[in-house]
């Protein structure tokens, strides 16, 4: 009897033992598990601690890209306070030029009535000057003198012509000198009541704008030369043509032509040293334009001045059917 019980207490030990081996595997089964687990935690931790480096350093990086954006914001502040500042400046800068531009107008605008002015009252004054010289050639009983006397009055009046056509003009530095040419052959028309179709004189002119000193210049040679040919080339009522020619060449200089169709200057005649105060006008006035004058008798008597001015500007070209315009 107390074998059995030692066998049945043998066996309660055995298993015993069996479950305390089974307990001690599950114990370090979950020894590993709680291992493994503090493992996988401490990896969770590191990871965790480099999420919170990297967290922390975006967080500063962000601080840095905020404080750059702060003074990025400060100088665009600074910026549009200059740029306004400037806006402001040049508005004001704007003002002060239309300003400018306002009492320069005004300014030129009282000069150019001023001018006007002055060139009504200088051909008012030439006017008078050529009624004296005529009250005062009725005087006279020499020929001569009474001759002299009308060849002044109709330069004087060539030179008043000039400021009349000025006075209408916006640019009164300069003048069309095809106009003022056409003009100053209607006033020789009257001056010497010629016939209607006895002595007819057609101008072919280009329109080219000259500075008044020429305009005057040439305008006296015009008024000397076709007094000349009105008074000796057609002597005894004899009729004829005077051609006046106004154009720019190819080298760019003008040329300015006046010819009859009379029976000419005689070789003999040296009109270079001429006595005559017309030449005399005309030669002057050539040399103080650096002109150049040239005569030819081949075909009546035909004067040319060229003068060299290659700054004028080109014109349109008119109908050759215009050009001639017979007074």
């Amino acid at each position: 009897m107390l074998n059995v019980e030692l066998e049945v207490k043998e066996r309660e030990l055995e298993a015993f033992k069996i479950n305390l081996a089974a307990r001690t595997l599950q114990l370090q089964a979950s020894e590993g598990k709680l291992l493994k687990l503090t493992l996988t935690l401490e990896a969770s931790d590191n990871r965790i601690a480099d999420l919170t480096r990297k967290l922390q350093a975006s967080e500063k990086e962000l601080s840095q890209s905020i404080l750059r954006l702060e003074i990025s914001d400060g100088k665009l502040i600074d910026s549009t306070l200059e740029i306004r500042a400037s806006e402001e400046r040049q508005q004001a800068d704007e003002d002060i030029k239309n300003s400018l531009i306002s009492q320069l107008n005004k300014a030129l605008a009282g000069k150019t009535v001023l001018m006007r002015e002055l060139h009504h009252r200088v051909k008012n004054n030439l006017a008078v000057i050529a009624a004296l010289l005529q009250m005062q050639a009725a005087t006279l009983t020499d020929e001569r003198a009474i001759k002299a006397f009308a060849d002044s009055q109709q330069r004087v009046m060539s030179m008043a012509l000039i400021h009349e056509s000025l006075y209408g003009r916006e640019d009164m530095d300069r003048l069309n000198f095809r106009e003022y040419l056409e003009k100053l052959v209607r006033q020789l028309h009257a001056a010497y009541a010629l016939e209607n179709n006895l002595i007819r004189i057609k101008v072919a002119a280009e329109d080219i704008e000259l500075p008044m000193h020429r305009v005057i210049y040439c305008g006296l040679i015009v008024n000397e030369l076709v007094s000349n040919a009105l008074k000796y080339s057609y002597p005894h009522g004899r009729g004829g043509e005077i051609h006046i020619k106004f154009a720019r060449l190819e080298s760019g200089s003008i040329s300015l032509s006046c010819q009859d169709n009379g029976p000419g200057i005689p070789e003999s005649f040296d009109w270079t040293n001429s006595p005559s105060l017309g030449l005399r006008i005309i030669r002057t006035l050539t040399n103080q334009m650096n002109g150049e004058l040239k005569l030819d008798r081949s075909q009546g008597t035909k004067f040319e001045l060229t003068l060299p001015w290659h700054s004028i500007p080109a014109a349109e070209p008119n109908d050759p059917s215009s050009m001639a315009t017979p007074f």
